[in-house]
């Protein structure tokens, strides 16, 4: 519990400096296993354009989202060091018609959760990217 009430103040401490315009969100960066995979499921499942893609001599990076938007920066390393792709990272990303999209996605083969409600003016549900990145869907009313 203390570690998530941290969590909880430095969160509020971001957001009114966000708030205030000292920063904002220019991309989400995530290391994946299989850069074309990761870009096919982004854009293909989750509608999101590719913004750029380009190579260096130690990476593959591709940006995704949309013009003037913050962007999820998808990065295969050229040799990939043991770690836990995916674990706690969490991406939001709003929808018009939660229904519509956990259709379209049950179509495509993704079993997103159940979809979660804790207020009349949201409700979610989440599912997993190919590397296990935990990925929410959320419509507001």
């Amino acid at each position: 519990m203390v570690k998530e009430f941290k969590l909880s103040e430095m969160v509020i401490s971001i957001y009114k400096r966000v708030q205030g315009g000292i920063m904002f969100l220019k991309w989400i960066t995530l290391r994946v296993n299989n850069l074309e995979q990761s870009v096919k499921f982004y854009s293909e499942v989750l509608k999101l354009p590719i913004a750029a893609r380009f190579e260096t001599s130690v990476n593959k990076i591709a940006m995704m989202g949309e013009k003037g938007s913050p962007k999820i920066e998808l990065i295969e390393e050229n040799q990939l060091n043991e770690l836990n792709l995916g674990e706690g990272v969490s991406i939001g990303l709003k929808v018009e018609n939660l229904e519509e999209e956990i259709n379209s996605l049950r179509k495509a083969g993704i079993i997103p959760t159940e979809i979660i409600s804790p207020n009349e003016h949201i409700k979610f549900c989440f599912l997993k990217d190919p590397n296990g990145y935990t990925i929410q869907l959320f419509e507001e009313s």
